[in-house]
């Protein structure tokens, strides 16, 4: 603020007069030179007042207590160097102050103003500043070094402990702001000093593929993972019951009343093995189908080791984990045959008529394939896991047939959907573990947990080979990290999404 400015700030407080406050003291005449220590004590004190943050301060020469404009003469007036030796000998942190005279109302009128650009801070005594020895009161006469002055209104106080804490706890402060910037460079430089560990996944490829095609990619740091698959089909036996009256006339031709009541009692049962079929057999799709290989990354990318590592993935229900030795066992020649579901009941009914059906159309047209021939020699219904085999060719139609007739049932494979997903849940192993000891991993149902003992060292990393994931459907899922080791004063947690898009 330059000097016109400030004459005409001056200038506008002598016309109107506003009363004394934080920001202004009327004085009647100037300070004597023998008078340093009421100078000292009245810059100090503006300068510590919270409440004229932000605003020029004026000290008014020539306005009397009662507010009248007397002026000064000109010998009463103080040089600018004698007032700017003393905020430089006297006060600490030295403030920016500026004086001068301005003429109103034909008087003269001198000023000192205290810019509002001074730093927000605890200013104080620099040297101890004795006034007029004839004055026995310490309080009145002498300004001790470190003694600090705020303003209450239009009076001067000494400041106590808890009004210097005041200032310094102020936003405005420049204690404060320091304290502020000290705290955050001390964070940084904490930060800087313990470990950032982060993980990555590199996809290897499909379950189903021979060799790890993609075993040269880079391992993914990011928070997206991208895979390709399908909507895994809820392919099962219903349970659904029959009466013999719900078919058309035409239909009882090739089923019977008995036919129809051995059937339901078999459905009933026979329940436990159709359910154990239906867990196989969405088992057996969504390992077969979507299966993707990955390997893990966890790479400590700070400064110092991390030690004591636990990682906790957290899967969505429709993600199953599993190591790549046991996803394929699962769809393995050997395990497949094990899969074979034999169910002793008699062929479902509907399926039966449409069988029924296509023989009396065979027949009237004497076609005879090996297909009839197979259908006519059983009586049992052999659901394989693998519809590739060329052993169970001629069962394909037999189990298209099922589901084209049993797909029209949505209300109870609605219902069966979310039971099917429930007993996987159970039936999926609850844990299994690596044989290796550093890391420690352990799947358990959509659950991924790390343990590394051993500890990481700065800019090292450890790999997990060959963990299957397993998505049974298309779209976005959000997939839960949690990353702790001894040096973090608590969980890191952040989330990735894996975006399942349809092959």
């Amino acid at each position: 603020m330059n000097s016109i400015e400030i004459e005409k700030e001056v200038k506008e407080i002598l016309k109107e007069l506003p009363s004394e406050s934080v920001e202004l003291d009327y004085k009647q005449r100037f300070y004597k030179v023998d008078k340093k220590i009421d100078f000292v004590k009245d810059v100090i004190a503006m300068l510590n007042s919270l409440e004229s943050i932000g605003e020029n301060k004026y000290i008014i020469f020539g306005v009397s207590d009662e507010k009248k404009l007397i002026g000064v003469d000109d010998e009463q007036i103080i040089n600018d160097n004698i007032f700017q030796d003393w905020v430089k000998n006297y006060i600490f942190p030295k403030p920016i102050i500026k004086t001068g005279i301005v003429e109103f109302e034909n008087k003269k009128f001198g000023y000192i103003c205290i810019s509002k650009n001074n730093k927000y801070c605890i200013y104080e005594a620099n040297e101890n500043v004795i006034g007029n020895f004839q004055i026995k009161s310490l309080t009145k006469n002498a300004v001790l070094k470190g003694q600090a002055f705020f303003r209450r209104g239009s009076k001067n106080e000494v400041m106590t402990q808890e009004d210097r804490e005041k200032i310094l706890l102020n936003e405005n402060s420049v204690f404060y702001q320091q304290h502020i910037l000290n705290l955050k460079n001390r964070i940084k430089e904490f930060e800087n000093r313990i470990p950032n560990l982060k993980l990555g996944l590199k996809l290897l490829g499909s379950i189903t593929d021979e060799e790890n095609k993609f075993e040269k990619n880079e391992y993914n740091f990011s928070k997206i993972i991208k895979i390709k698959g399908k909507n895994v089909q809820q392919i099962y036996f219903s349970k659904k019951l029959y009466n013999f009256d719900e078919f058309s006339e035409d239909d009882r031709k090739y089923i019977s009343k008995e036919y129809i009541d051995n059937y339901n009692k078999s459905i009933i049962d026979k329940s436990a093995e159709i359910d154990k079929y239906n867990i196989d057999r969405f088992l057996y799709s969504s390992v077969f189908d979507n299966g993707q290989i990955f390997d893990f990354c966890i790479k400590n990318e700070g400064t110092v080791e991390a030690k004591n590592i636990n990682i906790i993935i957290e899967f969505p229900e429709y993600i199953f984990i599993k190591f790549k030795d046991k996803a394929k066992d699962i769809i393995s020649e050997d395990n497949q045959k094990k899969m074979i579901i034999a169910l002793d009941i008699p062929e479902n009914p509907v399926e039966k008529i449409e069988m029924e059906k296509r023989k009396q159309e065979l027949a009237n047209n004497k076609i005879l394939t090996p297909f009839l021939a197979n259908v006519e020699k059983t009586n049992k219904l052999f659901y394989y896991l693998n519809l590739n085999t060329e052993k169970i060719s001629n069962f394909e139609k037999i189990i298209n047939i099922h589901l084209e007739n049993y797909n029209k049932l949505s209300e109870e494979k609605k219902l069966f959907s979310q039971a099917i997903l429930n007993s996987v849940n159970n039936n999926f192993e609850t844990s299994i573990n690596n044989t290796s000891e550093n890391p420690k991993v352990d799947i358990k149902e959509h659950k991924i947990e790390i343990e590394i003992k051993e500890g990481l060292l700065h800019t090292f990393s450890e790999e997990i080979d060959n963990i299957c994931i397993i998505p049974t459907k298309t779209g976005k899922f959000d997939v839960k990290v949690s990353i702790f080791c001894k040096e973090y004063l608590k969980w890191q947690e952040y989330t990735i999404t894996f975006e399942v898009e349809d092959k």
